[in-house]
């Protein structure tokens, strides 16, 4: 995107706002998870735009590392991937319209749960990889248990798709044993009616990050041997092992003084109890600065503390700086630090929103912020 402003422009483009990521930080998680994990394999997780951090970027970063193969949910997000110049393989977990499959042979693998669907592979996409999904407990997408052996009995008739994998996701990995547990056995049950039907995958996956960090390794081991990491990938788990990837700054670009009793933003539902300054920064919801931050938000600006002032507005927000000295037009404050301690760590600003981190990190915005691969 960067790229094809300046080229618009026919010379330099200086963002406003700007999102860092981590080359080293992403590739030191990834190491630290496959040997946290190991023997069992571990597959990043970049739907979503990899979490918001950039799904072209992540991937160029960790095609380097081998990983078995790269997680995204639709067949768009496998073509940015693609796009990308990335020699790892493609695994599309989520639905796929069986129309977007009849044009041309594509280069991907496809969770399967749907018989439809994998008629339609059989038919247009010859030689294709399949992961059948089995729901155990979830109740999201998946092949029930009770109709798994139908299910496969009619796979095996479809001779041009060949089954590589067999997963399904467990709902409460951080929060209930007992699911967690029963869940376990309903996909060891899969497995055996798998093997039943004589067919032998390469994969088997159902835990993500809570699982990996919750779930005994030999436990896990003795259901699956890989596992899908998403959000410890990007450093913002709950758990605290590994390195968060994303920075967000902005910039200020005005500075007022607001006399007592002033009020600032929409609806003046923040009243100036006294004189003070504030900064505007170009940046809002649509950028991905969550309005339930709206006057309890804090950023950070030469390491001080910052309160949004008012309601955060689709492109500005506004912040306290009257204990700033020396400030200006032009200086960065820090939206997300990437330093886990901070008070403005997505991991703070999404208990402050009370919501996950996911949910933030996932809206920032795809098109206008510059993202740069930092050491």
């Amino acid at each position: 995107m960067i790229n094809n402003i300046k080229k618009l422009l026919g010379k330099s483009y200086y963002p406003l706002n700007e999102i860092e990521i981590s080359q080293g930080a992403l590739k030191r998680n990834y190491n630290f998870l496959s040997q946290m994990a190991a023997p069992l394999k571990v597959a990043p997780v970049v739907k979503s735009n990899a979490y918001g951090h950039g799904i072209e970027l992540v991937g160029s970063v960790l095609d380097s590392c081998n990983p078995p193969f790269f997680c995204v949910d639709s067949l768009f997000e496998a073509y940015q991937l693609k796009n990308s110049g990335i020699n790892s393989e493609i695994l599309v977990m989520g639905f796929v319209d069986a129309r977007n499959i009849q044009v041309k042979k594509l280069p991907f693998a496809y969770t399967v749960f749907d018989l439809d669907f994998a008629k339609a592979l059989n038919r247009y996409q010859p030689g294709a990889k399949v992961h059948i999904k089995v729901d155990t407990g979830m109740n999201r997408l998946g092949v029930s248990t009770k109709n798994l052996p139908n299910f496969l009995d009619e796979i095996r008739k479809l001779k041009k798709v060949k089954v590589v994998g067999l997963m399904s996701h467990l709902a409460s990995a951080n929060s209930s044993k007992a699911q967690t547990n029963s869940q376990m056995q309903s996909f060891k049950d899969a497995r055996k009616i798998v093997h039943q039907k004589s067919l032998d995958p390469k994969w088997f996956h159902v835990a993500a990050s809570d699982g990996l960090f919750n779930i005994n390794k030999k436990v896990l081991g003795t259901v699956s041997n890989l596992t899908r990491v998403g959000i410890a990938l990007y450093g913002a788990d709950e758990y605290g092992k590994t390195t968060p990837v994303l920075k967000l700054t902005s910039k200020i670009v005005q500075i007022k003084d607001i006399q007592k009793g002033g009020k600032v933003g929409y609806d003046g539902t923040y009243r100036a109890p006294s004189p003070l300054k504030i900064a505007l920064l170009p940046i809002g919801y649509n950028d991905g600065l969550d309005r339930r931050l709206s006057q309890i938000g804090v950023l950070s600006y030469k390491n001080n503390k910052c309160k949004i002032l008012g309601r955060i507005s689709m492109n500005i927000t506004a912040v306290d700086i009257s204990d700033i000295k020396r400030s200006k037009i032009g200086d960065e404050i820090t939206v997300i630090s990437n330093k886990p301690g901070n008070f403005n760590s997505v991991n703070k600003l999404a208990r402050i929103c009370s919501t996950i981190p996911h949910d933030l990190l996932v809206r920032l915005h795809a098109k206008s912020i510059r993202r740069t691969l930092a050491p």
